[in-house]
Parts: C-alpha cells; structure tokens; sequence
C-alpha cells in the first residue's frame, strides 16, 4: 500500500466522521421548514456517501483480488456522481446564501452554468478511468490528457465560482466574517483540487468540502445564536413597553378615584376593589421577567381583573361578557389584556350609551382561537390609526405571538360597528420551538 493511498483511504474516513457528527447535529438541529438548511442537509448526505464510494473503491484497488475491474469502475461512477450532485448542491446554497443578503435578485445563471459544466465533466473522468482500468488501450496517447483534463476543470469551475462570488459581494452589505467565510468554502477544496492534480493517487476531494461544510455548520450556529440573542432582547423590550402601556397614571388615578368614592359606600365592596386592583398591578409587573409562555386561564385571570375595575368606573356603561370554551392551553403574557384595554378605551369609551366586552375562547383542529370583541366606536383599517398607541400596542402583541409561539393576530374593525381582534395560538406540537 502506498503512501498516497494510505492518505486517500485516512481523508475520507474523516471525511465520513465529519460528516456523519455534522449530520446528527443538525438533524437535532431541527428547522427544516428553511431552505437553504435543507441544501446544507443534503450536502452532507452527500458527502458522506460519497466519502464511502471512495473508501469502498479503495478497498476494491487495495485487495487486489479476481474482482472485475467492471465493479471498480461502477463504484468510481457512483462517486462521480454524487460529487456532481455535491456541487450542483453547493451552487444552489451559494446562490440562496448570497440572496439572502441582497434585496435585489442574483441572477441564477452564472451558478447555473457552473453547476453544467462539472456535471459535464463527468463522462471525461468516466473515460479517464476506463483508460486506467484498461477497458481502453492502456498505451493510448491519451491517457495522461484525460486524467489531467478530468482533474482541471473542477479547478477552473471553483475558481469561476470564487470570481462569481467576490463580485456579487461587492454590492452587499456583508460582514467580513461571512465573505471570508465563504472564500474559505471554496479555497479548502480548491487547494484538494491542486493536491489531486499534481498527484492523482491521493484524492481529497470530499475531505475538503466536508472541511467546508464544517466552517459552514460553525457560521451557521453563531448567527442562530445571534438572533437568539437579538429576539431575546426584542421579547425583553417588547414585554416592558407592553407592561408600561398598560400603567397608565390615568388608569390608575381613575381606579383609585373610584375606590374612594367606593369607601363611603360599601366597605366589603371597598376591601375587593383594593384586592383586584394590587393583583392587577402584581400581574404587569410579573409579565415583565416573565420569559416562556403562561397558562391561558392565568391570562384570562388577570384580564378578568382589568375588566372589574373598569366595570367599577363605568358601572352599567361597561357590560362584560366571558364565553369560555377552551382553557387548557399556553400564551404568552399580556397578549390578551392589552386587546380587552384597548376595547374599553377605544371602543367603549368613545361611544355613546352602553356598549359590551366580550371575551371569547374555542379550539380549532391545530390551534386555539381567543376572540376579544366589543360593540363600540371602531375604526377603518384601510385608513392611519388616529391614536399611535393602540398600533403600538397591537404590533407589540403580534411580534410576541410569533416570537414565541408562531401565533397570530388579526383585528376586524370598521366605524361605528366595533372591532373584533382574533389570537390564534398554534397546538403545541404544530408552534415553533
């Protein structure tokens, strides 16, 4: 066994074992609803097979046995395959990587005709081998050229590809680490290419590339880990600007106002109202470290609370009405209150005689549906809201839903007939983790 085979045979059994640890990690990894995770799944399959083709091949030179050399060169064949399908793959992500970070489209040819060009090189390296494995006159003038042929183009296609690369780079905003990154992508394989050209006896290729997708995998894990972060931090924000939304000093001057008038009146209805009130207060401030989602029916408890003490205000102005279906499920905090706030105060409030809050719960067939409705003012939707804290306040809600749970928020409203906000709480198993 030479030297030269002993490195072919080591490089692709740690290209497997890259591989296959790679693989697991980003199966656990989950996401596959993103494409461009799907290409980077795919490409390691691929790697890993096509790491196995070549140490089976190997096998099939080193032992040398009364094995048709027809079965080597059905296994070189699937090699070559699968490594056009492994570049072919690998300019699909390139393409989906670098749109990503363009707002205007990139076109798909250059990456296009790449990927053509060495899924056409295939029947060279076919023939190059059937040289080597004397299905060809072995003496053929030839038979450098092929191999030496089948060897180059790979190389000018990746060096096509780094030229296709810096130029689109040029016109984006992006971060040095990723564009050095992506050199690294296709320098490391670049430099296997160079090492099988000079030497046909060792092959890299798959090492490379899996070195490759290992820096991708590492890249891919410190931006996830980023926007964890960045979301964290959105949440964090979200939830105080929400909390203090909701502690208004009106509110609470007005609340108070009325507990006093309450006081020469009835002392047992006084000592309720004081109770409701501080569990209202005890609950915004605990919605603010509060990181995960939170039983619906505590939720509904706490707005229950609001709606009492705006009951002990407006008395038989505010008419409140609880159809509740379905409790047994998570929210997250303050996600219904700030909707019922908004349908006494801009609803109710700002109509003329009586008007209804209903708060309404049902399970549909992958999600739980939480109705807020009132009868009151409404507004036109196609239109600029009037007051800039009810769209703060609706947005603060939507970007939380689908922060954390993959939900939903739809408001219905039009003047004079009220307005109708719709939470839409994905199953547990159907919301993203």
């Amino acid at each position: 066994m030479t030297l030269a085979h002993i490195v072919t045979i080591a490089s692709n059994a740690c290209a497997m074992l890259i591989s296959a640890l790679l693989l697991v990690g980003a199966i656990l990894g989950g996401r596959f609803n993103v494409r461009i995770n799907r290409l980077f799944i795919a490409m390691l399959i691929l790697s890993f097979t096509g790491s196995f083709a070549e140490l089976f091949y190997d096998f099939l030179v080193d032992v040398e046995s009364n094995l048709p050399n027809i079965l080597q060169v059905i296994v070189g064949l699937a090699d070559y395959l699968i490594a056009g399908i492994y570049f072919a793959v690998f300019c699909i992500y390139l393409h989906e990587f670098l749109s990503s970070k363009d707002d205007r489209p990139i076109s798909r040819k250059p990456f296009i005709i790449m990927a053509c060009i060495y899924v056409l090189n295939i029947p060279l390296v076919i023939l190059s081998d059937a040289v080597l494995h004397g299905f060809l006159d072995e003496q053929a003038r030839y038979e450098q050229d092929f191999i030496q042929a089948a060897s180059a183009i790979p190389i000018l296609v990746v060096i096509m590809m780094i030229a296709v690369t810096l130029r689109t780079v040029k016109r984006q905003k992006i971060k040095a680490r990723e564009w050095t990154s992506l050199l690294a992508y296709m320098l490391i394989p670049l430099l296997g290419l160079f090492i099988e050209y000079i030497n046909p006896d060792i092959w890299l290729t798959y090492l490379g590339g899996t070195i490759s997708l290992f820096l991708i995998y590492v890249n891919i894990q410190l931006e996830l880990k980023q926007q964890i972060l960045k979301q964290e931090i959105e949440l964090g924000e979200s939830r105080i600007s929400v909390m203090l939304s909701q502690i208004q000093p009106h509110f609470l001057y007005n609340s108070l106002s009325a507990i006093e008038d309450l006081c020469d009146v009835d002392i047992e209805k006084t000592k309720t109202a004081v109770n409701d009130f501080a569990h209202y207060l005890r609950g915004n401030l605990e919605s603010v470290t509060q990181k995960r989602m939170i039983p619906f029916e505590d939720e509904l408890e706490h707005v229950e609370t609001y709606l009492l003490l705006e009951k002990l205000r407006f008395g038989d102005k505010l008419n409140l009405v609880f159809d509740i279906e379905a409790l047994d499920f998570p929210v997250p905090p303050l996600s219904v209150q700030p909707m019922a706030e908004n349908a006494v105060r801009h609803g109710i409030m700002k109509k003329s005689g009586n008007g209804t809050v209903a708060i309404r719960s049902r399970s549909a067939e992958n999600a739980h549906i939480i109705i807020v409705e009132d009868n009151g003012a409404g507004f036109d939707l196609t239109g600029p809201i009037g007051d800039e804290r009810i769209h703060i306040g609706i947005e603060n809600v939507r970007e939380r839903l689908k922060a954390m749970c993959g939900g939903t928020l739809e408001i219905i409203s039009a003047p004079g007939k009220g307005t109708k906000a719709v939470i839409t709480i994905p199953n547990s198993e159907e919301a993203p983790e």
